[in-house]
């Protein structure tokens, strides 16, 4: 019956005025503090408040009250009849109470329903409703927390997943001049109270909320504190912050029962973050100073003790003056709290930090990026399944076994060939870009500004953008900084301004590289940048133009739709108006040239617009002109759909230019894109996990079973699918990607695909043998960071050699070497019959001119392929090769022209005027 009461009389105190209710306060605080009231006043004294409260608040919540009310006074009921003659006789007692003490009786109701009130709260939140609350044997277990470890397909172990990077330390083993700078300065009576402080929490009350000084803290216990470590805080909408303080409350109080003080304490320092992936107090002892946490100085200890309020804001490392101003406080309420003395204090104040910085590293741990990926993935594919509680499984305590699709051996070879490549093309970058403004447009140094740690947490402090600007640009600070050292990736110790320090990763290349198995889906190797421990972004899932690399989707639709392998089309230069109409590129107005939304004009990266191609000869020579006819034939609405079953999850925009690869898509699904080309038209399912054990091995889930490609979605038919490996084969012969032959000796069947993005910005190589698909990116952060021309620029130079480093690794290793012998399937007859033609025609008019302009030796038609040479002076060993052979990617080996031995015409050949072929437009996408 309390209970029906207690609901009842919490609708009561909902549909008070809120005025009324905040009014005591307003009274109390106007002579105080006017900020005060002016701000109650914006954000409860609203005209309109008592509406909003009781349209969206009370009458919800009355009916959901509603029923459960009827129901709990039905039951209680006959107890109320039950209990009616003693409250009666209570009631005439409380009267005559009330008569003899009136005030005494009024602050004995209030109380009560305060107190009911506070217990409906805990009720609240002990029934689970905003989050579960561990149990105290719970709590017990959180030393024991068990880690899962990671294992290759091979039963290599290459990682564990724990809550925190850290080393515990025992409480006997903590100095204690290190547990009073603790003590002192975040929770003064953390030895008498039990696990909460009411007389913090008043303070806080009292002077954030009636003076407003914000200085007063938070109020919240080390046992708090230590609540919000293990368990974080989540989001309530406006009431994130008291609710997550009243879970910590009751978690406080349930640390203090489960621990005793210097245990829980000791728990505290061994969780406490430090930034940087540091957890604990002996890791960080081993990061900033270079000794163990018992060895701390007393300045030392303080300067830890003072990173715990914001760990970035006061880094020694980053901000020594604010670091050394922070710990100097730490000093100074350990004087105040007894447990230093002033004179010592002063003089310890006056020392600067002396740090020994040791940066932690793990680079020699495989598959970083992989098992980053694994740590989002895997509640995600453990969500079907449950322990014998019911509970889900966490692969942060639950010590799991997760065997993964990854190779040991196929990993080290695919980050070798990464280390390999990255390393000469930056050296080549920075060659390249000596002395010259790199990054293109200043707008992208003031984004990254704004948008760093460092920038947001001087804002948080009450800097001013102008200050702020100032610090980036003029004050040096020591940093340890991503560097190339012997050829491996390694650690620098520099003295910089984070301006500079902008700079200088800006300029840094980076890559994302990935191995399948293109017969069941398996992922085999991972490889998502240069460094994990400076580069955690994942450059397998990022999103980046695609390039040419998307064209083999384009011509696979239209092969579907119809268009026969050896139609021959002509390489005009041509414009797509909106009206679905074409014109010649050279026709265009000054207006239609400045915006593509009038016309768009693709143009071949090679300035020639001679001849016609077949579908084989335009993939293979990456010609956008085909490229651009087909789509506008097919549509661009069927190729996007194409995309989007060949794996693409990314959004399309919709017009012609997807098919020169102008959508943003991730390494990840141009993987099961090729895969499909690979697996003979089905889509593939990547796998990277093959079962998942608990730490006494029995299996919780056995991935394997699911491996079925015959089950897989069939997307293309198995002759379109080989008529496109049969094109891409080519591509590799006889094409863009000729250097994975005759520069890399890369002899064994394979098809692929360069890819170059607009201003070179991204390169692409994507390519696949009968065993294994691989495919890599490589390019700048951002886009303006980029080679100034197509000669470096080119996914045949930045991004095919990784591809051709793994394959020349992988075929040299004894456990894969009979790999390079596999051959494709052999195509249908049909299928030969039905691409069996030359790659290129010239019409009459052309033979006649081309032939006449050799005669007179303004052309030497007999010469090699155009090409783009780089300066002599920066690249000689690039440059060797290319006298070799010459440059693929600017191919024309059909302008290599031997009339006697050309084909005749086909009746379909388009003439191009003689005044057109010297005409040179811009370059564009390859």
């Amino acid at each position: 019956m309390s209970l029906v009461l207690l609901i009842k009389w919490i609708e009561q105190i909902l549909q008070k005025n809120t005025i009324q209710v905040f009014q005591p306060i307003f009274q109390y605080s106007l002579s105080e503090n006017k900020t005060v009231v002016a701000a109650f006043r914006k954000y409860i004294m609203l005209e309109n408040i008592k509406n909003i409260w009781t349209t969206y608040i009370i009458a919800p919540l009355s009916k959901l009250l509603s029923p459960l009310t009827k129901l709990l006074a039905g039951w209680f009921e006959p107890i109320g009849q039950l209990l009616h003659p003693y409250k009666e006789r209570f009631d005439e007692s409380w009267a005559g109470f009330f008569m003899d003490h009136p005030r005494l009786a009024i602050w004995l109701r209030r109380g009560t329903k305060v107190l009911a009130a506070l217990y409906a709260f805990y009720f609240v939140f002990a029934i689970g409703l905003f989050g579960e609350i561990p149990t105290v044997e719970e709590l017990k277990d959180l030393q024991t927390l068990n880690t899962s470890e990671v294992y290759t397909a091979d039963s290599v172990l290459i990682g564990k997943f724990y809550l925190e990077n850290r080393k515990d330390i025992r409480y006997e083993d903590l100095p204690q001049h290190l547990v009073d700078a603790l003590v002192s300065e975040e929770d003064k009576r953390y030895w008498s109270h039990s696990g909460v402080d009411f007389r913090a929490l008043g303070r806080v009350f009292y002077y954030s909320l009636l003076k407003g000084d914000e200085r007063s803290g938070g109020g919240s216990t080390l046992s708090q504190q230590l609540a919000k470590n293990i368990y974080g805080r989540k989001k309530y909408f406006m009431f994130s912050t008291p609710i997550n303080k009243v879970k910590e409350m009751l978690i406080a109080r349930r640390l203090e029962r489960a621990y005793d003080k210097q245990n829980l304490l000791a728990l505290y320092l061994n969780t406490v973050p430090f930034g940087g992936n540091v957890f604990g107090v002996e890791m960080a002892s081993k990061r900033f100073f270079n000794k163990t946490a018992k060895e701390l100085k007393v300045e030392e200890a303080a300067v830890l003790v003072g990173m715990l309020q914001k760990n970035t804001r006061y880094n020694p490392r980053r901000d020594p003056k604010a670091s050394m101003k922070r710990r100097n406080e730490v000093l100074n309420s350990m004087v105040e709290n007894g447990k230093l003395d002033k004179k010592t204090a002063e003089t310890l104040k006056k020392d600067t930090i002396k740090l020994d910085y040791q940066p932690v590293l793990n680079r020699d741990a495989m598959g970083s990026y992989f098992k980053d990926y694994l740590r989002t993935l895997m509640p995600k594919l453990l969500e079907p399944y449950k322990k014998e509680d019911g509970t889900a499984y966490d692969i942060y305590k639950d010590g799991l076994k997760i065997y993964t699709s990854v190779e040991s051996q196929l990993q080290l070879l695919a980050e070798e060939a990464v280390t390999e490549r990255m390393n000469e093309l930056q050296k080549n970058f920075d060659n390249h870009w000596s002395g010259d403004k790199w990054w293109g447009d200043d707008k992208w140094l003031e984004d990254a500004m704004r948008n760093s740690p460092r920038w947001k947490a001087l804002v948080t402090d009450g800097w001013k953008d102008e200050r702020i600007r100032k610090h980036f640009m003029t004050e040096k600070i020591p940093m340890t900084v991503f560097t190339w050292e012997n050829g491996k990736p390694a650690e620098d110790e520099r003295t910089m301004t984070p301006l500079d320090s902008i700079k200088y990763y800006f300029r840094q290349l980076n890559t994302g590289f990935m191995v399948t198995d293109a017969k069941n889906g398996l992922i085999k190797a991972w490889v998502g940048g240069t460094d994990f421990n400076f580069f955690q972004y994942d450059h397998v899932r990022a999103k980046r133009q695609v390039g040419s690399t998307f064209k083999p989707i384009v011509y696979a639709k239209a092969i579907q739709a119809g268009i026969r392998p050896c139609e021959y089309i002509s390489n005009q230069f041509t414009a797509y108006l909106p009206d679905h109409t074409t014109k010649s590129g050279y026709d265009l107005t000054e207006a239609e040239k400045a915006d593509q939304r009038l016309a768009w004009a693709p143009r071949n990266s090679n300035e020639d617009y001679t001849g016609s191609y077949s579908l084989e000869g335009a993939l293979t020579n990456s010609v956008n002109v085909i490229t651009a006819n087909l789509i506008n034939r097919i549509g661009y609405g069927a190729v996007a759909q194409l995309a989007k079953d060949m794996g693409v999850t990314s959004d399309m925009q919709q017009d012609l230019s997807i098919a020169l690869g102008t959508t943003d898509i991730s390494l990840y699904d141009m993987m099961k894109v090729y895969g499909t080309f690979a697996a003979r038209g089905r889509r593939p399912e990547l796998m990277p996990v093959l079962k998942v054990a608990t730490r006494d091995g029995k299996i919780i889930v056995d991935f394997t079973k699911d491996i079925n490609p015959n089950k897989w979605q069939q997307v293309l038919s198995p002759d379109h699918a080989d008529m496109m490996t049969k094109m891409m084969k080519s591509v590799v012969n006889d094409g863009t990607a000729g250097r994975l032959r005759y520069k890399y000796e890369v002899n064994n069947d394979i098809a692929g695909k360069t890819g170059t993005t607009q201003n070179h910005a991204d390169g692409w190589f994507m390519c696949y043998t009968p065993n294994i698909v691989c495919g890599a990116w490589v390019g700048g952060t951002i886009p303006a960071v980029r080679f100034r021309d197509m000669s470096y620029g080119q996914g045949a130079y930045m991004a095919l050699p990784v591809c051709a480093l793994f394959l020349q690794k992988l075929y040299k290793h004894p456990s894969y070497a009979a790999l390079k012998n596999e051959k494709f399937l052999e195509p249908a007859k049909w299928v030969k019959d039905s691409m069996n033609c030359d790659p290129k025609i010239y019409s009459q008019s052309e033979l006649e001119y081309l032939d006449s302009m050799r005669r007179s030796e303004q052309v030497d038609t007999s010469a090699a392929p155009i090409e783009l040479t780089p300066s002599q002076d920066k690249f000689p060993e690039e440059v060797k090769q290319q006298e070799d052979k010459k440059n693929d990617d600017h191919d024309l080996r059909s302008g290599s022209i031997q009339p006697a031995t050309l084909p005749k015409p086909s009746k379909t050949t388009t003439v191009v005027p003689q005044n057109k072929l010297e005409q040179k437009p811009l370059k564009g996408n390859r």
